[in-house]
């Protein structure tokens, strides 16, 4: 051990309080040999470390009075006279002129040092002083002492001499009893092994001059420095070394570190770290000297990503489609088609990978394939048979997908009918007349199989039977190939004796069912006529009141489509009649809101 204990025996080391013989050390001997540094602090003017060995046998007085040199008599019994001092817990109890003091640290040994001081004007008595032996070179140790007045008068002026040189600065004690006042220096032992620290009272007043002393202490500051090691970031199922290099301080060092779980050691400098958890590890660094130092690391534990590529949807997908390719969270991304987004949609069969990164440490390689299947779709509509009159709903659905969700989407279609016997009405849209021929155009997105239900009122018109020709069809994907299948409607029960009866309306007086019927804010009608002029269009109630004229014009015979606006007209069940010059037609027609 570099640390050699203090020797416990000082009756073999000290001088009796009864002699008058001290082993001085040569000043200038010590200005040569020795290097003394020092600085010098005001009241609590300074906290530091300490070793926990003191250096000063009985400082606090409680062994009595041993293991000091002094120049002052030892009277047990009486303090009357200048140059005695004694060792006791209370001044007055020696001395009833003194102040009635305790111990500056209370307890069942509290015992201090009590000082009369000396009148001597010639030389300056040693109050007290002790030769330390066991001192590390070139290591900063802290000298502190207490002192307080025991006696109003004359207060003392303590002067602190180490290795024979005196400090700078007098400590004048306050003239206030019983004020225990702490003074405090640091000392660099340089090349010494040992010291000599003497404590003198440069009062020489006889009156008054009365001072206690207490808890006198020399211990070395620490400085040791503990060193944990820069902080660190690990993979998981990874492992690395902590710690760094004690700085200062004397070895051999003691280890400790908490929390061991996770350590192949705890008690050695540099252990080797195996976590699957972010941690912080304490280091407790206890030098030679007893001075501890702490430190700390956090060893941060990056998880890999998960080992898993996930999709929105199978990664077989219809033209026109797309899939989200979707990396596990990380911190970074780069896919094999360049983008650094967590996902990426795509519309191409092929292989994609992606490199997803945790904090550019960890990573994972992760690919998965895409497919794009050929589809063929085929729509169809129904065939239906109703009666004059019959409101008609022709389905409109897919038949045979090679894959019912590439059948879904954004569809046009364009339908032909014959105008004559099919009116369209509820959500079918009128179309565009093009001779015996109406088309008709529909938008809407497919439900499953449903694309949309054609809605009619059927009417006695120039044919039996019509196809529904679905002459185009195309979804918003344009890869997808459609078949279709028409649709047929045709009038069922009709008069067939001599000949089927049927109604046409070129060249014939005609009104034709409005449409839609019922109507709501608007409605449109077809006429023909086959005279030329007034043609007058009006609607009655049941009870045969007009209740507003929708069309009065001179016009030449033919075949004539208007609308009209009747939201200005109540709900309810109306005639519509229209009137030539010669002839008069009516028809039945419903207003609803």
């Amino acid at each position: 051990m570099f640390i050699i204990n203090k020797y416990l025996d000082y009756n073999s080391m000290k001088i009796n309080t009864k002699m008058r013989f001290k082993n001085k050390i040569n000043n200038s001997i010590s200005l040569c040999i020795f290097l003394i540094l020092f600085i010098t602090f005001e009241l609590h003017s300074q906290n530091f470390q300490l070793s926990k060995f003191e250096h000063i046998f009985n400082g606090d007085f409680s062994f009595g009075n041993t293991g000091f040199f002094t120049d002052y008599e030892y009277s047990p019994s009486d303090m009357t006279y200048d140059g005695q001092y004694i060792v006791t817990s209370n001044p007055s109890y020696i001395y009833p002129d003194l102040a009635s003091c305790f111990d500056h640290t209370p307890g069942p040994d509290s015992l201090m040092l009590v000082i009369n001081g000396a009148s001597d004007r010639i030389r300056t008595w040693i109050c007290w002083e002790d030769s330390i032996y066991n001192i590390l070179p070139n290591t900063d140790y802290l000298f502190s002492f207490w002192g307080q007045s025991s006696a109003v008068r004359t207060p003392a002026n303590i002067e602190i001499r180490i290795n024979g040189l005196s400090l700078p600065q007098m400590l004048n004690l306050s003239s206030v009893l019983c004020r225990w006042d702490n003074f405090q220096y640091v000392w660099n032992s340089g090349s010494n092994s040992s010291v000599v620290i003497t404590i003198l009272d440069t009062n020489t007043e006889a009156s008054g001059n009365d001072f206690d002393i207490d808890d006198i202490s020399l211990r070395a500051i620490c400085n040791v420095q503990a060193d944990a090691g820069q902080d660190e970031v690990i993979c998981e199922g990874q492992t690395i070394q902590i710690g760094g290099s004690t700085k200062k301080g004397f070895p051999p060092y003691q280890y400790l570190w908490e929390p061991a779980a996770g350590l192949n050691n705890p008690n050695i400098a540099n252990p080797t770290v195996n976590i699957n958890t972010s941690s912080t590890f304490n280091l407790t660094v206890t030098e030679s000297l007893g001075c501890v130092s702490y430190d700390t690391v956090e060893v941060t534990v990056i998880p890999f990503p998960q080992n898993k590529l996930t999709t929105d949807k199978p990664t077989t997908i219809c033209p026109c489609d797309s899939v989200r390719l979707i990396a596990p969270l990380g911190d970074s991304y780069l896919w094999s088609t360049g983008e650094t987004t967590q996902s990426i949609s795509v519309r191409q069969s092929g292989t994609y990978s992606v490199r997803v990164n945790n904090q550019n440490l960890c990573y994972l390689d992760l690919d998965t394939v895409v497919a794009v299947v050929n589809n063929q779709t085929t729509v169809q509509l129904d065939t239906v048979y109703g009666e004059v009159g019959d409101y008609i709903v022709i389905p409109f659905h897919i038949v045979s997908p090679v894959d019912a969700l590439c059948a879904l989407g954004q569809f046009d279609a364009e339908i032909r009918f014959n105008k004559s016997i099919l009116v369209p009405t509820g959500s079918t849209p009128f179309g565009i007349v093009n001779g015996d021929e109406e088309i008709i155009n529909i938008s809407d997105t497919a439900s499953g199989k449903f694309l949309q239900n054609l809605e009619f009122i059927a009417t006695l018109g120039n044919t039996e039977c019509t196809d529904i020709k679905l002459s185009v069809f195309r979804w918003s994907c344009n890869l997808i190939q459609v078949d279709s299948i028409y649709g047929r409607f045709c009038l069922k029960n009709l008069c067939r004796e001599p000949i089927v009866r049927l109604f046409d309306d070129n060249g014939t007086l005609f009104l034709k069912q409005v449409r839609p019927n019922p109507a709501s804010d608007k409605f449109k009608i077809d006429f023909g006529t086959i005279e030329d002029g007034v043609t007058t269009i009006e609607i009655y109630n049941f009870f045969g009141e007009k209740v507003t004229e929708l069309f009065s014009k001179s016009l030449m015979h033919g075949q004539y489509t208007y609308e009209f606006d009747i939201s200005y007209i109540e709900p309810g069940a109306y005639i519509m009649k229209m009137q030539t010059p010669n002839n008069l037609l009516y028809r039945n027609i419903t207003i609803i809101r």
